[in-house]
């Protein structure tokens, strides 16, 4: 589950933003393969969370 947040003025000259991903800090496989000596998979992405700054000149 992703979140995400954006402020921009009326005039769009800026925009202030946050997100988080993987809110939940669950742990998940984006893939999962049987192969010969065993089960492979590939783990998704933790928790992240960031912010963006856009300014138009």
């Amino acid at each position: 589950m992703d979140v995400g947040l954006t402020f921009a003025p009326k005039s769009g000259k800026w925009s202030l933003g946050a997100y988080v991903n993987n809110i939940l800090d669950r742990r998940y496989d984006v893939t999962r393969q049987t192969g010969l000596n065993g089960i492979f998979g590939i783990p998704g992405t933790p928790r992240m969370v960031g912010g963006r700054l856009r300014v138009d000149f």
